[in-house]
């Protein structure tokens, strides 16, 4: 009895050995124009109502949790910004450069931006923003999660 189940378990192991790993699937977009769907994943603040926004994962989807990263864009209303500068101040530098595949998701420009913005209103314990970059049409956000 013992013999059969050692060579049970030697069979399986060289099964298993043989078979091929899964494929890693291609990373799946989502968009949304949901502002209550995004602050699930950032702080929005209440200067912003209007929102385009993508998340994709990072790489390749396998096994495990994966990271996303996430563009939103915010367009400028007609009446512009209110207390804007109070919820994201002015940061001194020039404005980063996010993926342009996110940026066609969010139906974002692609430029120019002309300013940089302080993403600290946007964090939370479980997304970093990388940048926040305001345009004459409006503003964007890259964040990827931690």
């Amino acid at each position: 009895m013992s013999v059969l189940c050692c060579l049970l378990i030697l069979l399986g192991g060289l099964s298993a050995c043989g078979s091929p790993a899964p494929a890693a699937k291609e990373p799946t977009l989502k968009v949304s124009t949901s502002v209550p769907d995004l602050s699930r994943h950032l702080k929005v603040p209440a200067a912003l109502s209007a929102v385009t926004w993508a998340a994709r994962p990072q790489g390749a989807v396998g096994l495990g949790p994966t990271d996303l990263e996430l563009v939103a864009w915010f367009p400028r209303p007609d009446s512009g910004f209110v207390n804007l500068d109070a919820a994201l101040p002015p940061r001194p530098g020039p404005p980063f450069s996010p993926p342009t595949a996110l940026l066609a998701a969010a139906h974002a420009p692609q430029g120019p931006f002309t300013a940089a913005r302080d993403g600290a209103a946007f964090e939370t314990n479980t997304w970093t923003v990388v940048g926040v970059a305001e345009s004459p049409d409006g503003l964007l956000v890259y964040a990827v999660s931690r």
